[in-house]
């Protein structure tokens, strides 16, 4: 699997929505909006879910206080957004773009001032990423095993934020590699209980912090033991992972 996440950190680092056709970024821009607009339904409608506020009164909430102001409230953000992606009545974004997107927007002002064509290369970047990764080494339907929000999207959300901080292909690897080890969440709490929420939130957030760490030298093991038809350093790999008889 090394050579599969090298050369995917290569795919990162390069990836551009110069080169995409007008109706594939289209498509792209459109899952960009649908993100920030579920963010901004999120925070004006759904904070009433949220444990963590600093003007909470029970002990424990107090204690909880604060847990997702960090890394530019991203988690807080993820977890809103997420509330209101369950939300039949509201637009819902996948959930690779969505973490993509709020890594992408974070991490393009830590470098310097936000453009369109970073961020749009940034999600372009963590969506592949986090895809390819869900189809190599997952075989269960949805609802089985872990729920790719906090697992898939915290790879999308580092592979964003390492393309958008302008990482080098070993960077964007270790990016990858470290949001590997953060990747959480179950797939039975995706949509059946409050905790579920929070996966969108927790997968970008660590998504983030693993492409923050890889820009400052943190490494991690490139070796994980995944053994699937769509290994990605071949190009059958390729064709296998991108095609619809792979696993979804």
């Amino acid at each position: 699997m090394a050579g599969e996440l090298r050369i995917l950190g290569e795919r990162v680092a390069t990836a551009s929505i110069g080169g995409v056709p007008p109706a594939e970024r289209a498509v792209l821009e459109q899952a960009v909006r649908a993100s920030l607009l579920c963010t901004w339904i999120g925070v004006q409608r759904e904070s009433w879910v949220w444990p963590y506020s600093r003007g909470a009164r029970a002990p424990a909430a107090r204690m909880l206080a604060g847990l997702f102001d960090s890394l530019g409230g991203i988690g807080r953000l993820g977890t809103l957004a997420g509330a209101a992606d369950l939300d039949p009545m509201d637009p819902g974004p996948s959930h690779t773009v969505l973490p993509a997107t709020l890594a992408a927007c974070v991490a393009a002002g830590v470098v310097g001032p936000r453009d369109d064509d970073t961020v749009a290369s940034s999600v372009l970047a963590g969506v592949e990423a986090g895809w390819r990764l869900r189809r190599s080494i997952s075989s269960a339907r949805p609802g089985i095993g872990f729920h790719s929000a906090g697992v898939y999207g915290a790879i999308a959300a580092a592979a964003a934020a390492a393309r958008a901080l302008r990482l080098d292909g070993p960077g964007c690897t270790n990016a990858i590699g470290i949001a590997l080890t953060r990747a959480a969440g179950l797939a039975i709490n995706s949509a059946a209980s409050m905790i579920g929420m929070t996966h969108f939130g927790w997968g970008s957030a660590h998504g983030l912090e693993a492409a923050l760490l890889a820009s400052e030298g943190w490494d991690c093991a490139r070796r994980p033991n995944f053994d699937h038809p769509c290994r990605l350093n071949t190009d059958q790999g390729w064709k296998h992972a991108s095609s619809a008889t792979c696993c979804g």
